[in-house]
């Protein structure tokens, strides 16, 4: 539990340049702010794709429960690319999730950001699913390369072994589902980090 609390606590920091309107640093006022704001936008117009106002990065920062879901994009080097023009829908454990990994999972995760890189990879589908999209599925190809499953039981929709707690928080460039575990990597994906809980 020390290292998800931890591990939140340095990642928000690095999340906070995908805000519309913070650099990161609350003391920020006046003109140093407008510079700040100028500079990120520079940026923004300089990278491939465009960095959405509301993207999902964003959305994930702003949700009370997905703070270490948004710390683990930052520390697998994915907020970039999720922050542009995808479309993505993103599978995020809420924070109970990571909190429940076997002891060592999240420092055996930070010590591997490939690793991280290709569980959070795991949790993403490219494309807008709503649930009700979700629902008609029997499976979907996640942007790690393999599938998740999924099924709906009356009003109870898995992913895999996760259930989806609140669905359909939207972005501009794509969907949010919330769900109550993190997901684990097929068996002969994984690498140094076990993530069966």
């Amino acid at each position: 539990m020390v290292a998800v609390v931890a591990f939140s606590a340095v990642g928000l920091a690095a999340c906070q340049q995908f805000l519309p309107g913070q650099s990161g640093q609350s003391d920020q006022t006046g003109e140093s702010q407008q510079e700040a704001d100028s500079q990120t936008a520079e940026q923004a117009e300089g990278e491939g794709d465009a960095a959405f106002l509301n993207s999902v990065v964003t959305v994930a920062v702003n949700t009370d429960n997905l703070q270490t879901f948004a710390s683990a994009l930052e520390a697998a080097g994915l907020l970039e690319m999720l922050a542009g023009e995808g479309p993505f829908t993103v599978f995020a454990p809420a924070d109970e999730a990571f909190e429940a990994l076997p002891a060592g999972t999240m420092a055996d995760l930070l010590a591997n950001p490939g690793d991280l890189a290709e569980l959070i990879r795991y949790h993403v589908i490219s494309g807008t699913l709503s649930a009700s999209q979700a629902a008609e599925l029997d499976s979907a190809v996640t942007l790690q390369g393999q599938e998740v499953t999924l099924s709906a039981d009356g009003e109870v929709l898995t992913v895999n072994q996760a259930t989806i707690t609140t669905a359909d928080i939207e972005a501009d460039n794509g969907v949010i589902h919330v769900i109550d575990a993190v997901l684990s990597l097929p068996a002969e994906t994984t690498g140094s980090a076990d993530t069966d809980s």
